[in-house]
């Protein structure tokens, strides 16, 4: 209650408002020197940007002699409006947009998980305190579009009015299929178990849309596409995933190798999901599930993990409830040193060589949630 009133008190009116307008006119005035290309450097958005521009020209933007994008083209649609300005103000604006999005679902999330309102700044040090958070926006990558369809899919899932919006923001989650591959197994199960049709309506005519969009501009897109994807081939990708590392230890011949752990982890999912159908509810289930898929991807980058937010800010919200904080503390200590050591090695390794970063945010993640396990069953009963 207190906070309450003193949100409604003129004073902090005026100083939130004088706040917001100060940061305006203070991007107004650094603008010049942010659209500068000795700032931007050439990154992954630049291939993006690129591809933008031929669609938007109806040329072929999955060229195979320039490989500017690997993207489908359901995802052309984010750059293509982008891709109308000069690259430097794109990418500023880019930059910006996806900042907005991490802020904006670790506000969500913070308040899906029923995080303390004092402490909701925790929810943005935490994104921005995330190396992968860091290295998608240094990048300028598409992934900050999956997380918002995963923020956006637990703010409607629960409601069955809603189920419809829900499946529009899974489509948003097709931009990166493979990051949470657990997702439509998952999703599947639930929609028999649940009649929920809507979601497939809802997310059938999103996908459609965002199909539609690049071929206004450009009919061929999609047959360019499949011309694209043949010229060359993901066996090629030398990613930091337990499959990768298991053909290069076997064989690099055998390309599905690359899927062994995705597929056992799939019939893991299948049992999971049959014990606990009856109780399911999504956004107790996604962080682990996410945190799952990410350790077992068949191909996959470290700056795709900023999707682990969910379980990040989840765990957050844990470790600040419990009363014995041991395990919690060397959770804690695993977590830093592992962001501590993804940007720092970085600098000197190529991204193959961080195949330990995903499966270590899990066992984090395990660690807090086997401490908060046992709490919850040595608590008396009222």
């Amino acid at each position: 209650m207190h906070n309450i009133s003193i949100r409604n008190k003129p004073v902090y009116r005026i100083l939130l408002w004088g706040t917001f307008f100060a940061s305006l006119w203070l991007l107004a005035r650094m603008a010049p020197t942010l659209v500068d290309p000795k700032y931007l450097p050439a990154d992954d958005f630049s291939h993006f940007w690129e591809a933008g521009q031929l669609n938007n020209q109806g040329q072929n933007p999955y060229d195979p002699e320039q490989q500017l994008i690997f993207n489908p083209p359901w995802t052309l649609p984010a750059v293509m409006l982008f891709a109308l300005f000069d690259y430097p103000l794109a990418r500023l604006a880019w930059l910006l947009v996806n900042i907005a999005i991490v802020i904006y679902c670790a506000e969500k999330l913070w308040q899906i998980y029923r995080g303390s309102p004092n402490r909701r700044w925790l929810a943005w040090l935490l994104v921005f305190t995330f190396s992968p958070t860091i290295s998608t926006l240094h990048k300028g990558q598409f992934t900050p579009l999956v997380l918002l369809g995963m923020v956006g899919f637990l703010l409607t899932i629960e409601q069955r009015k809603r189920w419809f919006l829900a499946g529009v923001c899974a489509a948003l989650i097709t931009v990166k299929p493979q990051l949470f591959y657990l997702f439509w197994p998952a999703l599947g199960l639930w929609i028999l178990h649940k009649r929920a049709w809507p979601l497939i309506l809802g997310a059938g005519l999103a996908f459609s849309g965002l199909l539609a969009l690049p071929m206004l501009t450009n009919p061929s897109v999609i047959a360019q596409y499949i011309e694209g994807s043949a010229a060359f081939s993901l066996a090629a990708w030398a990613t930091p995933t337990i499959g990768t590392y298991l053909r290069a230890w076997i064989s690099l011949e055998h390309f599905w190798l690359q899927f062994i752990p995705s597929v056992l982890v799939v019939a893991w999912l299948v049992y999971y999901w049959f014990q606990k159908r009856q109780s399911w509810r999504w956004k107790d289930e996604l962080p682990l599930l996410v945190l799952v898929s990410m350790a077992t991807m068949p191909y996959g980058w470290t700056y795709d993990q900023v999707i682990l937010l969910p379980a990040l800010i989840l765990a957050a919200i844990w470790f600040s409830k419990m009363k014995d904080r041991r395990w919690g503390l060397v959770s804690l200590a695993l977590y830093i040193l592992l962001n501590v050591l993804n940007l720092w090695l970085h600098r000197y390794l190529d991204d193959f060589w961080f195949g330990w970063l995903a499966p270590g945010f899990l066992l984090c993640y395990l660690l807090i949630a086997w401490q908060r396990s046992k709490e919850s069953k040595e608590a008396p009963v009222s």
